[in-house]
């Protein structure tokens, strides 16, 4: 009783300090049992929602910029490897079983959310664009069951090396974009993009390959 307090006070705590409060964070982290890098750079305004602190770990020179959402749900698993970015407004989250790595040197674009109940990795020198929804869970669709009381079927993304998301893409469970691939602006993605493919559209569909 007296530590789930304690951990509700620090988590209170992680999530009101200023900007100027970066080392305050950084340990409050540690404390928690997240595996934190002191070179973390964790802007104004970041929130921390963590049911297992400990399922987080995050790398050298990692940036998360303002109002961006760190959700650790059940027994959720976060991975951000070191120099990544996550630019403003963005939402990560991790829940039930879920697994989300995101590898060195990779950029995730303001306001995209990446939800994992199953599992999501995303490659080294990644550009992921702006705006947009990664999701490896999905809704089930059964008839004579109302559409907020359906369960949730969790499954896989892979996004390979040096890939680009184009602005507004959806990837849903099931895809698997191989390294040096091209996905254009809003596309839908759930499945296979060959390596360095070039892809446009909803349904996707090739139109060339990188130079």
């Amino acid at each position: 009783m007296i530590k789930n307090y304690l951990k509700f006070i620090l988590i209170f705590l992680l999530n009101t300090f200023s900007r100027n409060y970066f080392k305050h964070k950084n340990l409050i982290l540690k404390f928690l049992g997240s595996d934190i890098s002191r070179d973390l750079l964790i802007n104004n305004d970041v929130i921390f929602i963590l049911s297992k602190p400990e399922n987080l770990a995050i790398g050298r020179n990692v940036t998360i910029g303002k109002n961006t959402l760190i959700k650790i749900r059940e027994n959720g698993t976060i991975h951000l490897s070191e120099n990544c970015v996550i630019e403003e407004n963005c939402r990560v989250i991790a829940a039930r079983e879920g697994t989300l790595l995101i590898k060195k040197n990779t950029n995730i674009g303001c306001a995209t959310h990446l939800i994992s109940g199953g599992k999501i990795t995303i490659g080294e020198n990644t550009l992921v664009s702006p705006f947009c929804y990664i999701s490896s869970s999905k809704i089930k669709i059964k008839k004579n069951i109302n559409l907020l009381d359906q369960d949730y079927e969790h499954g896989e993304i892979i996004i390979g090396d040096d890939v680009l998301i184009g602005r507004v893409s959806t990837i849903v469970s099931g895809t698997n974009i191989e390294n040096g691939a091209i996905i254009g602006a809003n596309a839908y993605v759930k499945s296979i993009a060959e390596e360095n493919g070039v892809y446009v559209g909803a349904p996707l569909r090739r139109i060339g390959y990188r130079n």
